[in-house]
């Protein structure tokens, strides 16, 4: 992109993967499995619940760039108050999943609609 504002959370995804101790994870296929069986109750609690929430908030951070994240991390996101193992071994899933990506980001151009149409 010549001129324009290009955003990309790469180095935010590493941090991600670095806290998580997952930087030299493989890359998973996809965020979330298909048919998940997640549930308020499924699996055992956490020891330390908030490191499931800090990861999910960061993940939830992350979604303005990748919009495919949404609905695992909206997913993740409904069990804040009691987390389980479960729900961390699928938030690590999406964070993963992220090794696969973290190059992406959004881009725009720095034309004006107006200038745009006149293209035309």
């Amino acid at each position: 992109m010549e001129s324009g504002l290009f955003l990309n959370q790469r180095k935010y995804v590493l941090d991600i993967l670095q806290e998580c101790g997952m930087l030299g994870a493989r890359p998973s296929t996809f965020p979330m499995e298909q048919h998940h069986r997640l549930t308020a109750d499924s699996g055992t609690p956490l020891d330390d619940p908030s490191r499931y929430r800090r990861l999910v908030g960061r993940l939830i951070y992350l979604t303005i760039t990748r919009p495919e994240l949404c609905y695992p991390i909206h997913i993740l996101s409904q069990v804040m108050q009691d987390p389980r193992q479960d729900h961390w071994d699928a938030a690590m899933r999406a964070s993963t999943f992220e090794l696969r990506l973290h190059w992406r980001g959004v881009g725009s151009c720095a034309y004006a609609p107006q200038d745009l149409y006149r293209e035309l």
